[in-house]
């Protein structure tokens, strides 16, 4: 099979993408790793295929808007921030991801490079989604990027899609026009496509140090 893994982030996010990279490859299959310029020898080290991804996140948060980003309280500030900072690397990404996967048989994906889903949507290829954090949503915690605090079954359950909320207010209508100009689709759904979809998840963290939640 031709398998295409898409990976963004920091040099932690990219690695661990690479190991399975290599297991798949050793198991016969041709593999390919979509990812930021920046990590190409690193791909290539390591004896795979390497595509572009336009857009460097950790270069976008290490900016004069990234590092405002940080420091917004305010939902409302938060949000813009977060659309003027990103804009741009969201458009390209999801055009580079939509090439990259032309032909795919299947793809692994990191939880920042959602327009696979899209694309998933479209083309029926299949794909999985790699978590190296848990951030799906469950009642036994809360979302760690919105608090620490366990706040019982049901506000934990709320914070997944208060946080998700906060991402549709910023990057969906980029979203969804991309869908609807490039993919023909309706607007998406905000709120839990990975349980919608039915998308498969590879957690690569141990359940003695995150438990599986019972839901």
């Amino acid at each position: 099979m031709r398998i295409v893994i898409v990976t963004l982030g920091s040099r932690g996010d990219v690695q661990p993408f690479l190991n399975l990279g290599i297991g798949l490859r050793e198991v016969g299959h041709d593999v390919q790793v979509a990812t930021a310029e920046n990590f190409k020898d690193l791909v290539k080290e390591q004896g795979m295929d390497f595509i572009p991804l336009r857009g460097d996140i950790k270069k976008m948060l290490s900016s004069p808007e990234g590092r405002k980003f940080f420091k917004s309280k305010n939902p409302i500030t938060l949000v813009h921030r977060m659309k003027g900072a990103s804009a741009e690397l969201l458009q390209t990404m999801q055009d580079d991801i939509l090439k990259a996967l032309d032909g795919a048989d299947a793809s692994v994906f990191s939880y920042l490079c959602g327009p696979v889903l899209d694309v998933a949507e479209k083309t029926g290829v299949p794909c999985f989604l790699g978590l190296l954090n848990p951030v799906l949503p469950t009642s036994e915690y809360p979302n760690f990027a919105v608090t620490l605090k366990n706040l019982g079954p049901h506000l934990n359950l709320l914070t997944y899609d208060l946080l998700q909320f906060i991402m549709w207010m910023a990057f969906g209508s980029i979203r969804d026009r991309w869908r609807k100009e490039s993919l023909g689709l309706p607007k998406g759904p905000i709120f839990r496509r990975i349980e919608k979809q039915q998308i498969p998840v590879l957690a690569a963290y141990s359940s003695y140090v995150v438990p599986k939640p019972a839901d």
